[in-house]
């Protein structure tokens, strides 16, 4: 990163990997912004740790940052892609349908049943239909 931010004005780059180096990046590289997938929940919450790290309020960038940190590790530890689009689900944000076969949906299943039991432990909610048809066979 440092080789590019000499070649190239940091102001024109953003940082790729979401919330967790924001700060880093933004404050130490210059970079002019962020990617985030956590904004797909929590839109104000995202949006307020930009306007933050643009303020150089680094101590409530932090917070918000931490706001984010149970659902970016599950993210690393899991697949980013795959707990996004559940938790999108679980949250009654939208019917995000199934997975492209490339995201190996046995393994997702198992950490999906984990975070539905987790969010929904009183009262489970029942599936709805996907709003997409699923892949056509020989998709698969």
């Amino acid at each position: 990163l440092s080789d590019l931010v000499d070649r190239v004005d940091p102001g024109m780059i953003m940082s790729g990997i979401g919330e967790q180096p924001a700060a880093i990046h933004m404050n130490q590289f210059k970079l002019g912004g962020f990617t985030s997938g956590c904004v797909c929940l929590a839109p104000r919450q995202s949006m307020s740790l930009l306007h933050a790290l643009i303020r150089q309020d680094f101590s409530h960038a932090e917070h918000v940052r931490r706001v984010f940190t149970q659902l970016e590790d599950l993210r690393n530890a899991i697949n980013p892609i795959r707990v996004l689009h559940e938790a999108v689900e679980l949250a009654e944000i939208a019917q995000t349908g199934p997975h492209y076969p490339n995201l190996s949906p046995h393994r997702y299943r198992t950490s999906g049943r984990h975070l539905e039991s987790r969010h929904h432990a009183q009262t489970p909610r029942p599936r709805r239909p996907a709003l997409r048809e699923p892949y056509p066979r020989n998709y698969l």
